[in-house]
């Protein structure tokens, strides 16, 4: 993931009175100096502890599928899975988290997959660039609206004392690819967590 996508839900949080951390191994490339903005990743501080401690005292973790989030679920907080490559991630995920996803374009049509195909195996798991190329399709990376808007949907629902509704197309959705998931394994499988409304929104035609 390209972390300046990152800037504007960064500037969102910082708006909200929040204060951001971002994590990574020491080459990451460095971010801009803003308020509130903290490049520990190419700080002084950093550590395996100190990694450990703010994954676990966050509100909440915005994350991709490499490693950090899944020190964040360790201490049961909330989770914003962006830039999903790896669609069988958003099984696992709960409630109180969001599930962004990377839509996938078919490169003989140019063409962006429908959510169910997209849910449907091989290609919820695939797990790298041969996988991919094997089935001639590209990954779409997420855009700064997109996750600035997921962020905001994440602050609503971490902070919300009410539990948060899905929306239509979000329940749909969740419908289309438990289905698609009793297809293949023939078991029932629950959706616990959500796409993004605003992705959704924005992307209404490939359901």
């Amino acid at each position: 993931a390209n972390p300046l996508n990152y800037i504007e839900a960064a500037k969102t949080i910082i708006k909200k009175g929040g204060y951001v951390f971002r994590v990574g191994h020491k080459s990451s490339v460095k971010m801009p100096n803003i308020g509130g903005l903290i490049d520990y990743a190419n700080s002084n501080y950093k550590s395996p502890d100190m990694d450990v401690f703010l994954a676990a005292k966050s509100k909440f973790c915005i994350g991709n599928s490499s490693g950090f989030m899944r020190i964040a679920r360790y201490f049961s907080v909330p989770i914003l899975l962006a830039d999903g490559p790896k669609h069988c991630e958003f099984l696992s995920l709960k409630e109180r988290d969001i599930y962004l996803p990377r839509l996938f374009k078919n490169e003989k049509s140019n063409k962006p997959m429908s959510f169910k195909k997209m849910f449907e195996f091989p290609y919820n798991m695939m797990v790298n660039d041969n996988a991919y190329s094997k089935h001639k399709i590209s990954t779409i990376e997420n855009t700064s609206d997109e996750i600035n808007s997921a962020t905001q949907e994440m602050i609503e629902l971490t902070l919300s004392n009410r539990k948060k509704i899905l929306t239509k197309k979000q329940k749909r959705v969740s419908k289309i690819i438990e289905k698609s998931i009793k297809q293949i394994s023939q078991t029932d499988q629950k959706v616990f967590s959500r796409i993004s409304s605003y992705f959704l929104n924005k992307h209404s035609n490939l359901i």
